[in-house]
């Protein structure tokens, strides 16, 4: 399953929940050609990216029962690729990365699955400090859904934005 913080149809438009009744009452105001939408670091929000993270888990958690008795002997493994961008927030003078893997709010999600184990990979969370040195981030996070603790940071999505490199 593909997870992201902005989503598009066929005819390249935002489809995210949030989004998706303000173009509607936008369009009925100025026309469908109101906005055009690209894929700029401006489209991304943490409250998307958890949006769109958990209406895509749960559409798949309906298909679990069906997983597993279709593969009685087996144990199931939900594989996440994660496209959104890496994202932070400033706390206390230092900048706090968010690392979705110990984000609760996700944690919680992938707790709440009956499955049992969650592999999660997330190819954008690229970061680069101040003098373009790059800042390795982990990539993959792998549950073992059964035996995840509570150890977990409470991000507060308001905080959290999008990184955006910009070369000086």
């Amino acid at each position: 399953m593909s997870i992201n913080d902005v989503e598009y149809n066929d005819d390249n438009r935002i489809i995210n929940e949030q989004t998706k009744r303000q173009h509607e009452l936008l369009s009925n105001l100025f026309g469908d050609d109101y906005m055009s939408y690209d894929n700029n670091i401006d489209n991304h929000n943490m409250n998307s990216y958890k949006s769109s993270f958990k209406r895509i888990i749960e559409k798949h958690k309906e298909k679990i029962e069906n997983y597993k008795s279709n593969h009685k002997d087996y144990e199931l493994i939900f594989f996440i690729f994660d496209n959104a961008p890496a994202y932070y927030c400033e706390q206390d003078g230092k900048t706090l990365v968010h690392v979705p893997f110990n984000d609760k709010y996700f944690v919680e999600i992938i707790k709440n699955l009956n499955v049992d184990y969650v592999v999660w990979f997330t190819s954008n969370k690229n970061i680069w400090n101040s003098k373009g040195k790059y800042i390795k981030l982990p990539v993959a996070g792998i549950y073992d859904v059964i035996n995840t603790d509570d150890k977990y940071i409470d991000y507060d999505a308001y905080e959290l934005k999008p990184y955006k490199y910009e070369i000086k």
